[in-house]
């Protein structure tokens, strides 16, 4: 069997939100699941946006201090920052927290 390369999260709270599997492997071993199939509960779901939510903002906060570098050593031209761990992350966790206010479960892979 060949490995997915993309990982659909499921919510009756929120429209799909689709991720290439080598994106969405980081959040989910934050998150303490495994990408092949899981469940977050609505239980759960309060934890998880709140550890999401600090990763997301250490990830912006290194790519701040990179952007200052870059502009420090005037090597800003032309030279895009890449997309960020925060900006792959978005979706997903807004996709918890409409889940969190229904009180609907997000599943994958199944």
């Amino acid at each position: 069997m060949t490995e997915r390369l993309l990982i659909t999260f499921r919510s009756e709270a929120d429209a799909d939100v689709i991720m290439y599997r080598k994106h969405a492997e980081p959040i989910l071993k934050l998150l303490g699941k495994s990408p092949e199939q899981g469940i977050l509960t609505p239980k759960e779901l309060p934890a998880a946006i709140a550890t999401l939510e600090r990763a997301c903002a250490e990830d912006r906060e290194r790519q701040r201090a990179q952007l200052a570098l870059q502009q420090a050593e005037d090597d800003a031209s032309d030279q895009p920052l890449p997309v960020g761990f925060y900006q792959r992350a978005w979706p997903l966790l807004q996709m918890m927290k409409h889940a969190l206010a229904e009180e609907r479960p997000i599943v994958w892979g199944v």
